[in-house]
């Protein structure tokens, strides 16, 4: 198989380059305008001081410390990601950005990578890049600092996947060489959020299937995949709060999320939602309908293995408190998604009859309309002007607040309730003052004092993270 993709890339060499060219022109044309922006995101200042300050007293702080404080979230390396740039940038948000917009690009690169070690053909890898790149859904996660950890997971579990499979069908120094990188990959996948585990059954189902004839070597292949899981679990255990537990609302109503989320990702942002179903639901259909009829000429086992992705992903929201579409989350089920739209749309098998012909082809023109669908609201043209002003003032005047509470002496009371309109994002500015002024001792105002007696405000970030 190695020796055969060797070929394909020499034989192709010119339209795997043509291939990365084209999606990396279409990331940067999408989201070049992201670098004039200030910063954005919730949390996003809270979580460059917290990391910045835990580096400068040592760097290994930041593997002994949760994402913020009294959270129960451990993701070391994207905070040393936040610290690296605060280091490199200072408060200059387009360094931030650059660094949010280059994964998103390493990203869709990789899905052209994995699309071309599943199918051999380089097509299926540039659409699946460029479906992922031109989807409406991502153009405000992307340029939100404060969601890049979706992202990098995302990012470091495609690569992971893709470096598992080449080497297990590598020999001699070279073998050794993408193991390494494999196992670094995979390390990176669960230091950049814990949602990374889900890469760990994955790994294993893809080094079992290409070891199925030796069992033995499959098992000794795993192992440092799950030394590095116990290594993880054992850390995140240790450095979380022990009484600080992820919160969950379960009901019912959660079985309903894959459905949301699907529909979400086969109609963006269209309403009213009636629509938004009645297109999903021939949009599945159809990609389904050439994955089935063409099953025997398909890559089997990448497709059981981008749709395993998927279900993990999904069965993970429906056990914890996501009861809604996220745009963040979708990310990652949105990767191997694009893979199998890909590889339906451009899978070509020889048909015994007319009527077969006929179907694979309306089922083909099916996805491709629904895909035009999705281009004249693609980050391509432009973010909505809502979100970022939204986002830029908050950030802008959080900082403008930061600067007043500089000049403030010690035990000043500070009502963060009566604030003009403008000061929008009140749990956030009290995020970020708790935590940089923590030595200040800042109180708040009554009504905040109140909240905080009756739990509201127990932590010093209340949300989802």
């Amino acid at each position: 198989m190695l020796e055969s993709l060797r070929a394909l890339l020499k034989r192709r060499g010119v339209s795997l380059v043509l291939a990365i060219l084209s999606i990396s022109a279409v990331v940067w044309f999408s989201y070049a305008r992201v670098l004039n922006l200030g910063f954005t995101g919730w949390d996003t200042l809270a979580l460059i001081e917290w990391s910045y300050d835990n580096v400068s007293r040592s760097a290994s702080q930041i593997f002994f410390k949760p994402l913020l404080p009294g959270l129960p979230y451990y993701r070391p390396l994207s905070n040393a990601s936040y610290a690296l740039d605060f280091f490199l940038w200072r408060t200059d948000a387009l360094g931030y950005h650059l660094t949010d917009i280059f994964a998103h690009w390493a990203m869709c690169v990789g899905l052209v990578v994995m699309g071309i070690q599943a199918t051999r053909r380089i097509a299926v890898g540039w659409l699946a890049g460029l479906l992922l790149a031109l989807h409406p859904a991502f153009g405000t996660m992307i340029a939100n600092i404060a969601y890049r950890q979706d992202t990098l997971v995302t990012l470091a579990m495609v690569w992971s996947l893709i470096f598992t499979n080449s080497f297990l069908n590598a020999q001699g120094w070279r073998k050794w060489i993408l193991r390494a990188l494999a196992w670094l990959a995979f390390l990176f996948a669960l230091g950049f959020k814990e949602s990374g585990m889900i890469a760990l059954p994955l790994v294993i189902g893809l080094v079992a299937y290409q070891n199925r004839q030796r069992l033995r070597r499959a098992f000794l292949e795993t192992l440092p995949f799950l030394a590095i899981t116990v290594g993880y679990v054992a850390l995140h255990l240790l450095v979380t709060p022990r009484n600080s537990v992820p919160p969950t609302h379960f009901a019912e109503l959660n079985f309903a999320l894959p459905f949301i989320f699907f529909r979400e990702l086969a109609a963006p942002n269209l309403n009213p939602r009636w629509l938004a179903v009645m297109i999903s639901i021939p949009f599945f259909t159809a990609t389904i309908f050439l994955l089935a009829r063409n099953w025997q000429r398909a890559p089997r086992v990448w497709i059981v293995l981008w749709a395993a992705w998927m279900l993990l992903v999904l069965a993970v929201y429906i056990a914890s408190d996501v009861q809604e579409f996220v745009e963040r989350y979708a990310y990652l089920v949105a990767a191997p998604l694009m893979l199998l739209i890909a590889t339906a749309i451009m899978i070509t098998v020889p048909t015994h009859s007319q009527n077969e012909l006929r179907a694979n082809y309306f089922a083909k023109l099916i996805l491709v309309g629904i895909v035009i669908v999705w281009l004249p609201s693609a980050p391509l043209w432009g973010l909505p002007s809502q979100w970022v002003k939204r986002e830029e003032l908050a950030n802008a005047y959080l900082i403008q607040l930061d600067q007043i509470v500089t000049n403030l002496p010690a035990a000043t009371t500070l009502d963060l309730e009566n604030v003009p309109p403008k000061w929008i994002w009140l749990n956030n500015m009290k995020s970020y003052l708790d935590l940089k002024w923590a030595h200040k001792k800042i109180r708040l105002g009554k009504q905040s004092e109140a909240k905080k007696r009756e739990g509201s405000l127990c932590c010093p970030c209340s949300h989802r993270l």
